[in-house]
This record gives structure tokens, sequence and C-alpha cells, in this order.
């Protein structure tokens, strides 16, 4: 989710943090996100599917922007969207 970004040097405990939402979670929600752009201090995640985007930005993108702000405090919004139709 955070390759390529400065986040990327603290890896191992953003998903440590990011895991404590639960494994189940963690594995069907957060882990098959991927980073699509960042500018600004805006962070932009693409989900698998429309749902999928729509789930987790409702159900856990204060808990993604508190992780990353945690690895890197310049971030200041996260955004999750669904790729082309």
């Amino acid at each position: 989710m955070i390759d390529g970004s400065r986040a990327a040097r603290h890896a191992d405990e953003l998903e440590s943090r990011l895991r404590a939402l639960g494994d189940a979670a963690f594995n069907r929600w957060i882990a098959p996100l991927r980073r699509a752009g960042r500018a600004d201090g805006r962070v932009r995640l693409e989900a698998p599917s429309a749902f999928h985007a729509d789930y987790v930005e409702r159900t856990y993108v204060d808990a993604i922007r508190a992780a990353l702000r945690w690895a890197d405090p310049s971030v200041e919004s996260v955004r999750i969207t669904a790729p082309p139709p």
C-alpha cells in the first residue's frame, strides 16, 4: 500500500498499526489497496472495485490517515478511489 513513499521506511510499523483493526479486516480491506498518487499532502489509494473503495472510505479512512500521518506527518488527507470502469 505504501511502496514508493517516504512512509515505506516504516512499512512494518505502519502495517502493525493497521493490523490493529483486526487481521481479517486488514487482509480483506486494507491489504488490497495500492498507492495511486500523492500531491500536496494528499494521498490517493486505489481499491480493487468501487464497492471496496466506498466501504474503506466509510469505515477505515480515518485509521489509514492516522497511520500514514504517524509515518509521514506531511500527509493531510487520504482518498480511496476505484479503477476506471
